[in-house]
Parts: structure tokens; C-alpha cells; sequence
């Protein structure tokens, strides 16, 4: 864990010294302990300002003293602490309805936001711009999985076998002729939607439209929803889709870090 990028404009020292103690420990969690001249000497602190925030720390349950070694460690108030957090940030807590007018609005496309209901997406809201004629989808509509871009980015935590079980298991019905009707090419699309970030369906649900989707993320590195981009296929463009890539890419990513999501990349939560 590290700090974000944002700097306080009146920083309180005392506080910031206490953080960086915590952020210290969590970064070197230790069953043993982490000792005040460890901590002394990796933060620049000195010992008995440690000391101090550490007596501090107890009596809220932030961090345990172990009296054998004089050491201490994270405490079980931190992660009930933590606990608090996913039940204030969820996706209804998000401004995700902002990112989706702007996404329509900069895009002139329509952009639907789903979650999976068992072997469907429903689309629970949608954006559509003045200029374009609107779409035959509606909020509360089902799509099947295997046909929607949208669906395809669920399928993606799908191992190879839970898809060859789908489509065992399920009726695969044909939206177009361009929908994927096997599990072995759907295996294959699912490889190219892991390795690019996003799915795309190329008029597998309706006849010419074309639809990228990419996924949100929560805390946990899970789905949360789905977004998409959505116009007919004379407009959809090669130059249009690399836009409508990079602008999906940016808004789901916003969305996802305000739901505690951690991209890898940057080892650092980002703060709204």
C-alpha cells in the first residue's frame, strides 16, 4: 500500500507521522513484530515519537504489543476498521451515471451499464444520444451471455471447463449469424478478451451493431457491473473503436478505483 498522488493542502504533521508509521508496518508485516528502532530508522521518526504513536495505536486496537520481543504488529481494530469500507463504496455510491452521460455524450453512442442474472446481463441503465436513432434495448432488458459484449466480459472468469459446461448445459440460441454457437470459439474469443481488457461484439446480437464492453472492478479484483459503447456498424469505425476503447478504458477504470479496485500496474489505491 501506498500513498495516492493527492497532497494535502494543510497537511497535520503529527497525523502524517502517524500514517507513515501504519503505512511502514502494513508494507512489512512481520508475525514477529516490527521494532520502534526498525521503525525509527525507515521513517526518519524518531524513537520516541514512535514510541508515542505506537501507545496511541494500542489503545484503539490499530496495532498489539508483543510483550515477549517488545515488538508490535497490526491490530484486529485495523481490519475491522477495513470492514466498514465495502459496505460505503458501492456501485450506487459511484458517478458512474456522470461517466456514462459523458461517454454518450462525447462518443454520440449509446452506453449501457449491466450486471449478470445467472445466464443473462440485465441492463439496469443506459444513455443514449439525441442524434442517433435509439436502440431496440431497454433498462431491464436480458441478453444472453454468449451474443453481448457485455456478457462476454462475465464469461471471461469463466475457466475453459465452466464454458464447455455452459454450453452444454444452456440453450445457445442464434441472435445473428455471427454469434458464437461453440464452446471451443468461444474459448478463443475469451483468450483475445483477457489478453486486449475489453470484448467486443461484432453484430452477434443484433444485425449491425457493434458494441465494445469492459468490465468494473470492485475491491476485490471481481466484476461489478459491465459498461458498454454500442452504434451501428456503419459508424463504429476502426479509428472510431480505438477511441471508444481508450474513453471506456478511462471511465471504468474511475469507476472501479472509486470501488476500492488496485490496478496492479500502479500498486496504489486511487482516491476520488
Amino acid at each position: 500500500m501506498k500513498r495516492s498522488d493527492y497532497r494535502p493542502k494543510y497537511p497535520v504533521q503529527t497525523l502524517e507521522k502517524s500514517m507513515d508509521v501504519l503505512l511502514y508496518m502494513v508494507n512489512h508485516p512481520s508475525v514477529s513484530g516490527n521494532t520502534i528502532t526498525e521503525i525509527s530508522d525507515n521513517t526518519g521518526i524518531s524513537k520516541s515519537g514512535v514510541h508515542r504513536i505506537l501507545d496511541t495505536y494500542l489503545s484503539y486496537r490499530i496495532v498489539e504489543k508483543l510483550d515477549s520481543a517488545q515488538t508490535y504488529r497490526l491490530g484486529w481494530g485495523l481490519y475491522e476498521l477495513g470492514l466498514s469500507v465495502p459496505s460505503t463504496n458501492n456501485l450506487l455510491s459511484t458517478d458512474y451515471r456522470d461517466m456514462m452521460s459523458e461517454l454518450c455524450k462525447s462518443l454520440s453512442e449509446t452506453v449501457n451499464l449491466a450486471i449478470r442474472s445467472d445466464n443473462d446481463v440485465v441492463i439496469i441503465d443506459r444513455r443514449e444520444p439525441e442524434s442517433r436513432l435509439h436502440a431496440s434495448t431497454m433498462i431491464g432488458d436480458l441478453q444472453p451471455l454468449h451474443t453481448t459484449g457485455l456478457g462476454k466480459i462475465y464469461l471471461s472468469e469463466f475457466t475453459n471447463q465452466e464454458v464447455q459446461e455452459y454450453y452444454a448445459t444452456h440453450k445457445i440460441t442464434q441472435m445473428t449469424e455471427n454469434s458464437i454457437m461453440t464452446a471451443d470459439a468461444m474459448i478463443a474469443e475469451l483468450t483475445k478478451v483477457r489478453k486486449l481488457g475489453y470484448a467486443m461484439d461484432c453484430c452477434e446480437f443484433e444485425p449491425d451493431l457493434i458494441c465494445v464492453a469492459m468490465p468494473i472492478l470492485d475491491y476485490t479484483g471481481k466484476i461489478a457491473a459491465a459498461m458498454s459503447v454500442s452504434g451501428h456498424a456503419s459508424h463504429m469505425t476502426d479509428e472510431k473503436i480505438d477511441r471508444t476503447v481508450t474513453e471506456l478504458r478511462r471511465a471504468t477504470l474511475k469507476i472501479s478505483f472509486s470501488l476500492g479496485y488496485q490496478d496492479p500496474a500502479q500498486g496504489v489505491y486511487i482516491r476520488r
